[in-house]
């Protein structure tokens, strides 16, 4: 069984509280900025940031 499939329910439930929900809404959209104008420098340490 992969991480993701582990900790599925742990994420889930952590959407159903409307802060981390936004949360996740912005960094989410703020790594997907940064890719999209090629700053991956800058990308990286986003995507890696919030990781449990």
């Amino acid at each position: 069984m992969t991480v993701s499939k582990r900790i599925r329910r742990v994420r889930m439930y952590d959407l159903l509280a409307q802060d981390r929900m936004q949360t996740t809404i912005t960094e989410h959209i703020e790594i997907m900025e940064l890719a999209r104008d090629g700053q991956l420098d800058e990308g990286y340490p986003a995507l890696h940031a919030n990781r449990l």
